[in-house]
């Protein structure tokens, strides 16, 4: 899967979506998703990758507790297995969603 085929998924929360971060000053109201590459976990052996595993990180941000706004994202992301992390931004006064996701090619 490409990054390009990823975003188009997240999108179907109907939620607006960047690579990273949004332009400086061009971050829509929340909620918003980004998404960034963190790594891989490639499967291998005989010296060489068989399969590419990308690890990705979703971020949502709301401005308080969202449930309507993380069950969107998660009915997105049900396709792969997800792991989820809550935190509050003070600087940014928001609330941060992290999921953390494998998906295979690309």
């Amino acid at each position: 899967m490409t990054l390009a085929e990823f975003a188009t998924i997240l999108r179907t929360s109907g939620y607006p979506v960047a690579y990273l971060a949004f332009p400086a000053n061009q971050a829509p109201e929340m909620p918003f998703i980004t998404y960034q590459e963190t790594g891989s976990n490639n499967f291998g052996g005989d010296g060489k990758v068989y399969k590419k595993v990308r690890r990705l990180q979703v971020d949502l941000f709301t401005a308080e507790k969202d449930i309507t706004a993380e069950e969107k994202l998660e009915t997105a992301l049900d396709q792969f297995f997800w792991n989820k992390n809550q935190s509050v931004e003070e600087t940014e006064n928001c609330q941060r969603y992290t999921y953390e996701v494998e998906v295979i090619g690309g």
